[in-house]
C-alpha cells in the first residue's frame, strides 16, 4: 500500500524507463532510438524496424514493376522493319512494337529520310494500309509526326484484328514527290491473359505496399503520441 503510495505517475501506468528504452504495458518495448525521434534523432523514418520493412520492400518494388511497365509500353521505335529502303524520292525506315506482333493495336514509328542524303523529312504525310495475306481484311492508318515521343519519327497505330500474315504498305508524300515501300508482319494470337496477370498482380503488390505504409504511418503517429504524454 504504502510502496504504492510512493510510486511515481509513470510507475502506475505501467511505464518502465531504463537506459535501453522504454516498456509500455500493452505496447511493449519502444527502444531508446525511438524514444528520441525528432529530437535530434533520423526522425519518423527511424521508426523503422524489422516488422516495417517488409512494407518499404514492396513498395520498392512497386517502384521497380512501375518503371519496367512504362519502359515496356512505351510507344517508340521497337523492331526493325525496314532500314533505309528506298520508297521513291525517299529512304524509309520501320519499327513496330510489341514483338512479336498480336492482334490488336500494334505500334508503329516510320522515319522518313530525303535520298540519298539521309536528311530527315518533317514536312511529309504518311499512311499505312495493312493487308491481310492469309484471309480477308484491310487496314489503314494515318501516322502524326513526334506522336510516338520523338519529332524525327512518323507515328500511329493499326488493328490488326486477326492472326496471320499481313502485308503492311508505308506511302509518303511529301515535298521532293510520292513513294512507298511494304513488310510483312506475322500476327500472332493475342496475349491479353498474360497482361491481365501482370497488372493485377501490380494492383495486389500496390494495394498491400500501401497497407503497410499506412500501418507504419498509424504506428509512428502512437508511438509521437505516447512520447508526447510521457513528456
Amino acid at each position: 500500500m504504502g510502496g504504492s503510495a510512493g510510486s511515481s505517475p509513470s510507475e502506475r501506468a505501467g511505464v518502465t524507463v531504463s537506459r535501453s528504452g522504454v516498456t509500455v504495458g500493452g505496447l511493449g518495448k519502444i527502444s531508446s532510438f525511438e524514444v528520441n525521434a525528432g529530437q535530434g534523432s533520423p526522425g519518423v523514418l527511424g521508426v523503422v524496424d524489422r516488422r516495417s520493412r517488409p512494407a518499404l520492400v514492396l513498395a520498392g518494388l512497386i517502384l521497380v514493376m512501375v518503371a519496367f511497365l512504362s519502359s515496356h509500353l512505351q510507344a517508340n521505335e521497337g523492331k526493325p522493319r525496314l532500314k533505309k529502303v528506298e520508297a521513291g524520292p525517299y529512304l524509309v525506315s520501320v519499327w513496330t512494337q510489341p514483338d512479336p506482333s498480336r492482334t490488336g493495336r500494334i505500334d508503329v514509328s516510320v522515319a522518313v529520310m530525303q535520298a540519298p542524303t539521309a536528311e530527315p523529312v518533317e514536312a511529309a504525310e504518311v499512311r499505312l494500309r495493312a493487308e491481310a495475306l492469309t484471309g480477308p481484311g484491310t487496314v489503314t492508318a494515318g501516322l502524326e509526326r513526334g506522336a510516338g515521343g520523338s519529332r524525327l519519327l512518323y507515328h500511329g497505330n493499326l488493328e490488326l484484328p486477326s492472326e496471320g500474315l499481313w502485308r503492311v504498305t508505308v506511302a509518303v508524300e511529301g515535298p521532293a514527290g510520292t513513294g512507298q515501300t511494304a513488310f510483312e508482319l506475322d500476327v500472332r494470337a493475342s496475349n491479353s491473359l498474360a497482361w491481365l496477370l501482370i497488372i493485377g498482380g501490380a494492383v495486389v503488390s500496390f494495394a498491400a505496399a500501401a497497407g503497410g505504409l499506412w500501418w507504419l504511418w498509424a504506428r509512428t503517429a502512437r508511438r509521437a503520441k505516447l512520447r508526447a504524454d510521457l513528456t
